[in-house]
């Protein structure tokens, strides 16, 4: 499995490493630790920010390396250039199965949402699934997963790929919660949920379940420990990010975004 771990050397992304440490630790993976940077303008660094954050980057799979994981590789890379177009050539070269970065709490003020602007653009620009790894959540293997879903999108079997990677999910707990706000499901939606249905008993949860938001007033809480989303979900994604829909957002919960 092939692991991108976007740094930006701050405690959130020091969090986010040791997190995907412990979520991943039962599995071989290769992890890419990648630092992007807007260039210097003028060349006025004369290379001295490449020989900085290298060096930083080095001490980070130092400390990484240090933790005696015989089944993580670690290489590290630092780039100069634009953010999104370096990270999709970085997926593509690599071969990246999974992105996994941290949010800040304190770095949401400029929009409307939950997230700061760079897992904004991530999310929604880049077509790899994406782990958001909150700065106060907890360090453990996940055991109850969630999974909102309003049965509004259809999708290929792939998004689906990376849980059947994810050897955390194997014999857990998932929660389908039904955000459809009529009742009634109409034939898309039918077959939408029939398609998520089949394909979660397939990938190796012990436990399903499902309920309706509205049955009991449901908010998300600290009994689950993982969020899935499905990234074309874009209903979904706005009730749950926007600041405005705080009944079911829950700031210490890692969230898997599942693209395909």
């Amino acid at each position: 499995m092939n692991v991108l771990l976007l740094s930006d050397f701050s405690e959130t992304s020091r969090f986010m490493k040791d997190y995907a440490m412990v979520l991943l630790r039962d599995q071989d993976v290769n992890f890419k630790i990648l630092h992007v940077k807007k260039p210097c303008e003028g060349g006025a660094c004369s290379g001295k920010c490449n020989f900085i954050f290298t060096n930083k980057l080095n001490k980070e799979v130092e400390r990484l390396q240090n933790l005696n994981k015989s089944n993580f590789t670690f290489t590290q890379e630092f780039v100069e250039g634009a953010y999104i177009e370096s990270i999709r050539q970085i997926i593509s070269r690599e071969k990246i199965d999974l992105i996994i970065l941290g949010n800040s709490q304190s770095a949401n003020k400029n929009n409307s949402f939950y997230l700061d602007q760079k897992t904004l653009d991530i999310i929604t620009k880049v077509k790899c699934s994406v782990l958001l790894v909150p700065g106060n959540t907890e360090i453990k293997p996940p055991t109850n997963f969630v999974l909102p879903t309003d049965f509004s999108v259809n999708f290929e079997y792939r998004i689906f790929d990376i849980l059947r990677h994810l050897e955390a999910v194997q014999n857990q707990s998932l929660l389908l919660l039904e955000m459809k706000s009529d009742c009634q499901l109409k034939d898309h939606h039918q077959r939408s949920k029939k398609q998520i249905d089949l394909i979660v008993n397939e990938i190796g949860f012990e436990k399903i379940t499902t309920c309706n938001q509205k049955s009991k007033d449901f908010k998300i809480s600290s009994e689950f420990d993982f969020m899935l989303i499905l990234a074309k979900n874009l209903s979904i994604f706005n009730t749950i990010f926007q600041k405005n829909s705080s009944q079911y957002y829950h700031s210490q919960l890692p969230v898997l975004f599942l693209h395909g």
